[in-house]
């Protein structure tokens, strides 16, 4: 008789391309169950200039994205990202559903693939299985996810788990097809975002642990050549290596000091991570309960791994445990910086979206410790099931603040759009539109949002654009502003809508 586990491990983790593909199709049905709540939202700030950069640009105007600007005031390197907006332009227009489908779906690939990655590193299948379940209902999601300017990240972490599940094959195996086809993922990744700079790191810590022969081990010279290649390519067609570039040419990346760098590599990402909590939403009764209730069952996980010997050397649980801390420290430390910029509502937690994946090996881990017989089996199944309905009910509070943010971009616009006559050209907007309750809604675009409302076959001059790097107002049908404040010369602006009366 087979135990539930084996089932469970021959159906989905047998190293087969039929089992793969129920695996990832499993997390993918997952994901969009959990994210059911934001398919239709519509889009917010950055969006809508990615929407109408990209709905401009033609085939080749895409394939000029991949030799950057070292007039890019952010000096950003991602023409991969571009891809699925540039698809999507012309397969959905201005309809969001097929935007959040594509952020969703890579989503619950990346849960599929962390799974593949456990069991390749001698997690239980359960326990593999719990890992990618962590990571596709995680509440600090959203920021990463429901936010489609945001793809980013999901398509970054998409190639990068991918490489690490290809390495893994190799380090055990020896086959050097697998070897270089985690290569070239693993430059898709640093296409794709920044932060897969990390991965040289996390590729020599996984050949510490688990290649078969040491001359395996130095295949990760290969990796960090290609991070090199990277960084020069950065400096020779941007100037410079550092990212998030101010007016005066500073940089956010540039800020260094001991204890930032011990604290971000640390506590923070940890804290955020375990405790993924909006204060703006959560009022402070709710808050505490909620943080008291997460760490009694992270002290339980605890418990349990200690009770069950989950540290001895002759089963893998010490080096997953290991491999999942170090994961979070590694994976945090091309934007460590940039973690200060995390605030209690939220914001900004995309930058823990690829750290995220190693919190959820670690407590798999914790809670599935290998080589151990489980008992009373009831005290565990009685944590997983707590743990992950106050998980899942998590990422749908988190999700408000963008479902209503997403609201309100909907309906400004068409405020704006049937409330104003044609001769209306100027346009100023008396309240708060940056964000609400951690979700962005136009601290950027709120020009490209009103002239698509207006005109969906709107399109810009890309050539201009890449020449200058700014949108061209002149040529907008409406020009609109905003400020919390009604402006100093109303007679510049043909009408002014206070919304907040």
């Amino acid at each position: 008789m087979c135990s539930s586990s084996d089932k469970l491990s021959l159906f989905f983790f047998e190293p087969t391309f039929a089992a793969r593909c129920r695996l990832l199709g499993l997390y993918v049905l997952i994901a969009l169950g959990g994210f059911f709540y934001i398919l239709g939202d519509y889009f917010l700030s950055d969006d809508w200039n990615l929407l109408l950069l990209l709905k401009s640009a033609s085939l080749r105007d895409l394939l000029g994205l991949f030799l950057p600007r070292e007039t890019d005031v952010f000096h950003f390197i991602r023409p991969l990202s571009f891809v699925p907006w540039w698809v999507n332009s012309r397969l959905w227009g201005l309809d969001p559903l097929g935007y959040h489908l594509t952020n969703v779906v890579l989503h619950g690939l990346n849960a599929g693939l962390l799974a593949v990655l456990c069991r390749q590193l001698a997690m239980t299948a359960g326990g593999a299985f719990a890992a990618g379940l962590i990571f596709a209902l995680s509440p600090l999601n959203p920021d990463a996810v429901t936010w489609l300017a945001a793809l980013n990240d999901p398509s970054c972490v998409f190639f990068y788990l991918l490489s690490a599940c290809l390495l893994v094959s190799y380090l055990k195996g020896g086959q050097t097809s697998h070897l270089i086809l985690s290569l070239l993922a693993f430059a898709a990744a640093l296409l794709n975002k920044e932060m897969a700079l990390s991965f040289p790191l996390v590729a020599t810590l996984l050949a510490v642990f688990y290649a078969k022969a040491s001359r395996y081990r130095r295949a990760v010279v290969f990796y960090w050549l290609i991070a090199a290649g990277y960084m020069v390519f950065r400096l020779l067609t941007l100037g410079g290596i550092k990212g998030y570039l101010d007016s005066q040419g500073h940089s956010i990346h540039a800020i260094w000091s001991p204890a930032l760098l011990i604290s971000n590599l640390t506590w923070v990402p940890l804290k955020t991570i375990a405790f993924p909590l909006n204060s703006a939403i959560l009022g402070p009764v709710y808050y505490r309960a909620t943080l008291v209730l997460l760490a009694a069952l992270y002290g339980a996980a605890i418990l349990w791994a200690l009770y069950h010997a989950g540290w001895h050397r002759r089963n893998k649980t010490g080096s997953l445990l290991i491999l999942g801390v170090a994961w979070i420290v590694l994976t945090s430390t091309p934007v460590f910086n940039l973690l200060q910029t995390v605030s209690p509502d939220l914001q900004n937690t995309r930058y823990l979206y690829l750290p995220g994946a190693g919190f959820a090996m670690l407590l798999a881990a914790l809670l599935s410790p290998s080589g151990a017989n489980p008992k009373p089996k009831w005290l565990k199944q009685a944590v997983w099931v707590v743990f992950l309905v106050v998980w899942t009910v998590l990422l749908q509070i988190n999700n408000t603040s963008w479902h209503t943010a997403a609201a309100n971009s909907y309906e400004l616009c068409r405020q704006i759009v049937f409330q104003t006559s044609p001769e209306e050209r100027k346009i100023f907007v008396v309240g708060d539109l940056d964000t609400h309750k951690g979700a962005y809604q136009f601290r950027n675009g709120i020009n490209p949002a009103v002239n698509l409302t207006l005109d969906p076959e709107f399109a810009i001059d890309f050539k201009a654009w890449r020449a200058g790097g700014e949108f061209d107002v002149q040529n907008w049908k409406k020009e609109v502003a905003w400020g919390q404040k009604p402006p100093e010369n109303p007679s510049q602006w043909d009408r002014i809508i206070d919304i907040n009366n």
